[in-house]
């Protein structure tokens, strides 16, 4: 990664240097190209091979470091018979019990865990993808796009690998965030066809998808029509509403609360405590900080009203989550990580 960084500053460099490093650095192009080696496409498979292996470690820090809630392990949610409301995450419990059903599966995995660690680790692949995604559509950095997912996982791994407080693991973490930004990227683009079925499976997944209706509204109101906006606003209303109307029913039977749980007394009670505090500040790496500081410095709407969103975010979770677990607040971590690489593109890499 060093190096893969040094080499970045140095291209910086050279474009800045004027004609004679620009001729001097085609030469070595030249050189290079009639040994047979294109340092492009070496470049592009060391950026993949980092990337590759930043996954891998991620995944693997997950499983091992964190812990099954013992009111949704494994074998209750494959067996739909987990508590409420986690049973309600179904899409990923429900591909893996229908994936290892099959006998072809079953002789070749001798766990479901090897499958929801597959689920996993391809999860974090596509969420690599889908930031490196995102950030095109506010950076015109390149070397920002390319170390960006890197930031990303590091105030990923602060909610979701380093606090030791409530440390669990939950099959459909990651794939609701694939889910949540990739949602944005056709809310952002208006790419309708892709976004509805999305939404369909993500709110299957996790119930979090109603915050990207708040962000539709945030970001739409006042640019499109009441009509088209009351019309998208209710079709993701009625899907969201749907699918949870449906799961209550089918799981009406399983322990726990339903729908949600009221956590907000127990919320309260944790703003008492230091310990808290800590946790707190250091969520999202500490990066909630800076776009604080500069929330004026950021002059894309989109991602503007998107860190709005945020506000009704933490107060929604005041009151179904357990806030002194973090991992609770992972869709907001790339709307932060990307607000604060757009900060600092502004400070350090906008030519003057």
């Amino acid at each position: 990664m060093i190096q893969f960084i040094f080499k970045k500053v140095f291209k910086m460099e050279c474009e800045c240097r004027g004609n004679t490093s620009i001729t001097r650095g085609k030469m070595q192009i030249g050189d290079s190209e009639q040994r047979g080696f294109d340092p492009m496409k070496g470049k592009s498979i060391l950026y993949f091979t980092m990337a590759l292996g930043l996954c891998c470690l991620f995944t693997m820090s997950r499983f091992i470091w964190n812990d099954q809630n013992e009111l949704s392990p494994v074998k209750d949610l494959l067996s739909f018979n987990a508590s409420r409301p986690f049973q309600y995450r179904i899409l990923i419990p429900m591909t893996v019990s229908w994936a290892y059903n099959h006998e072809f599966v079953k002789r070749h995995f001798s766990s479901p865990n090897l499958l929801f660690l597959i689920v996993e680790f391809l999860s974090i692949i596509l969420l690599f993808a889908s930031f490196r995604r995102f950030l095109t559509c506010f950076l015109e950095s390149q070397f920002l796009i390319d170390f960006g997912p890197v930031v990303f996982f590091y105030s990923l791994a602060s909610i979701y690998i380093l606090p030791r407080f409530n440390p669990f693991w939950y099959p459909w973490d990651m794939p609701s965030l694939v889910f949540f930004v990739y949602g944005m990227i056709f809310l952002r683009e208006k790419k309708w066809v892709g976004f509805y079925p999305l939404f369909f499976l993500a709110t299957l997944n996790r119930e979090t998808t109603c915050f990207l209706t708040v962000i539709f509204i945030f970001v739409s109101f006042g640019k499109i029509s009441h009509k088209e906006l009351i019309t998208h606003s209710a079709v993701q209303i009625g899907i969201w509403v749907g699918i949870k109307f449906f799961l209550s029913m089918v799981f009406q039977g399983n322990p726990g609360p339903g729908i949600y749980e009221d956590h907000l007394w127990e919320n309260l009670q944790a703003f008492l405590e230091m310990e808290s505090h800590v946790g707190f500040i250091s969520c999202m790496g500490f990066l909630w900080f800076p776009v604080i500081l500069f929330f004026r410095d950021l002059e894309d709407d989109f991602l503007k009203k998107s860190l709005w969103m945020a506000v009704l975010f933490f107060m929604g979770m005041m009151l179904v989550g357990n806030i002194t677990e973090l991992r609770i607040f992972g869709e907001l971590v790339p709307i932060v990580v990307t607000s604060f690489l757009v900060i600092l593109q502004k400070k350090f890499f906008t030519s003057q």
